[in-house]
C-alpha cells in the first residue's frame, strides 16, 4: 500500500513475517528519481509489493538513486540490496550503523561472541540458543550492502528541492538516526518513537560502553527540542503530539 503524506512524498507499506506484520520505507520523488528512506525486508513477494506500489506513482526500484537507513535491522535495510543491483542507488548510514552491519557478517565468529555475551549477563543456556537462533535467521535477511557515504549527527542532507536534517537516535540500536525535514515539520523516525508501543533496546554484542537505556532518553530529549508536527514511523500509523507521546514512552 502507498500512501501519499506530503506532496511527492510517499509512505510504502511492506510485509514482514513477525508480530508487527509490516513495515514502512518512505519515497521521495522528484525529477524521474526517488530516494528511499529505509527499504523494507528481504522475504519472498517484497521486491514485487515494492515495485507495483512505486508504479503507482510513475517509478520503479530502477529509478532509486539514494537509500537512507534509519538503522540497519534487517526489517528496515533487507531490500536495500536488491534496490542497488537494479538502481545503482547510492546508500548512506551512520557509521556506528555500519559497523553493526559489518559484526553481522563475522559468521561463526559473530556466533562466539553472542554466546559468551548473553551467558555473562545471566541468561540461561536454552536462551542463549534461542537468541543465537535468531541471529544466524537475521544474518540470511540481510544483504550485500555498498555504502556510499556516512552520515553526520545534525548535517544536512538535500534531495530534489527538499532538505532534511540527520538526527542521531542511538536506543534502539546503536547506529540509529531519524531524518528531519525541519520547512514541513515531518519526522522520519524509524523506530525511535512508534505509536503504539515503545520500541526494544538493543545491546550491542561487544561493546559494553554503550548503554541502550540511556542512550535512548537522551534521544528522546533531543527529538523533544525539534518543532515535529508530524512524527511517520516505521511501524504504525503516523501521527501528531509527539511531546505527548515521548511523555507516554518515558513513563
Amino acid at each position: 500500500m502507498i500512501t501519499e503524506i506530503s506532496e511527492n512524498f510517499y509512505r510504502i507499506t511492506l510485509p514482514m513475517p513477525f508480530r508487527l506484520r509490516h513495515v514502512h520505507a518512505y519515497a521521495l520523488a522528484e525529477g524521474g528519481q526517488a530516494a528511499l528512506f529505509d527499504a523494507g525486508m528481504l522475504m519472498p513477494g517484497a521486491g514485487e509489493k515494492l515495485e507495483v506500489d512505486l508504479a503507482g506513482i510513475g517509478i520503479s526500484a530502477a529509478d532509486i538513486s539514494d537509500i537512507y537507513l534509519t538503522h540497519t535491522h534487517t526489517d528496515h535495510c533487507g531490500l536495500a540490496g536488491w534496490i542497488q543491483e537494479k538502481s545503482n542507488a547510492l546508500l548512506h548510514l551512520s557509521d556506528e550503523a555500519r559497523q553493526m552491519y559489518d559484526h553481522f557478517q563475522q559468521g561463526e565468529d559473530l556466533i562466539a561472541r553472542a554466546r559468551l555475551f548473553y551467558s555473562r549477563h545471566g541468561l540461561p543456556a536454552c536462551d542463549v540458543e534461542a537468541i543465537v537462533e535468531e541471529i544466524e535467521d537475521l544474518r540470511g535477511r540481510i544483504p550485500r550492502l555498498d555504502v556510499a557515504t556516512i552520515l553526520r549527527d545534525r548535517e544536512t542532507r538535500r534531495f530534489g528541492s527538499r532538505a532534511f536534517e540527520v538526527i542521531f537516535t542511538p536506543g534502539h540500536a546503536a547506529g540509529h538516526v531519524c531524518f528531519f525535514f525541519r520547512d514541513e515539520g515531518l519526522l522520519l523516525a524509524g523506530d525511535h518513537i512508534l505509536p503504539y508501543i515503545a520500541p526494544s533496546l538493543s545491546p550491542t554484542i561487544g561493546d559494553e560502553v554503550f548503554q541502550p537505556l540511556a542512550s535512548y532518553l537522551e534521544s528522546l530529549s533531543a527529538v523533544e527540542k525539534l518543532p515535529v508536527s508530524t512524527v511517520h514511523p516505521g511501524h504504525g500509523n503516523s501521527f501528531n503530539g509527539v511531546h505527548e507521546r515521548i511523555y507516554e514512552i518515558r513513563d
